[in-house]
């Protein structure tokens, strides 16, 4: 199923499984380490205990439950759907709209694009972005550290779905972007 077609009743619901990898919007990617409740504000609410599979910490985060998907958890792409993807991207058309004087707006709707979306929509944002700056030859900070974000969690989640190493994720990258840019 695709993330950016679960509405938001659905996605407040969404469950997971102890020992699930998970994406967890511009955060990265996490394990289910437990199911827990915890006290807050002295109600009792079941929890999701995460670890970051990619990024070895000694932090844990905490995810509620109840609203798992509104903060923007989601299940990770499979081998299948990346494949799709890939097939997608052979007619793929950029969403050709330049930066203005106000590219905060854009910069906002790329990140509730890739918070929200699954797989497809973060790579159709790193596309676009990468236009718009090659486009308009700006060098805007924000941007450039955007682009490269989305490129480390599109990279990441192709590295836990095909079990391959971060470096042979991004040369499949590498080639599924020129493909997309090559028409």
């Amino acid at each position: 199923m695709n993330n950016s077609t679960i509405s938001k009743t659905q996605k407040s619901i969404l469950k997971f499984s102890v020992g699930e990898n998970i994406g967890l919007s511009l955060k990265g990617f996490y394990r289910v380490d437990a199911i827990d409740s915890m006290d807050f504000a002295g109600s009792s609410q079941e929890v999701y205990i995460l670890e970051n599979v990619l990024e070895k910490t000694i932090h844990k985060t905490y995810l509620p439950v109840n609203a798992a998907g509104i903060q923007g958890a989601r299940k990770l792409v499979s081998e299948k759907e990346i494949k799709i993807v890939e097939e997608r991207l052979e007619n793929f058309e950029l969403n050709l709209e330049p930066l203005d004087n106000n590219s905060n707006k854009k910069m906002i709707a790329y990140e509730k694009r890739v918070k929200e979306g699954g797989f497809w929509e973060m790579v159709q944002v790193y596309l676009n972005v990468s236009y718009d700056l090659d486009k308009t030859k700006r060098l805007d900070k924000r941007y450039v550290a955007f682009k490269e974000r989305v490129k480390d969690l599109i990279c990441g989640e192709m590295t836990l779905a095909l079990g391959i190493s971060k470096e042979a994720a991004e040369e499949k990258f590498s080639t599924i972007q020129k493909v997309a840019t090559s028409h």
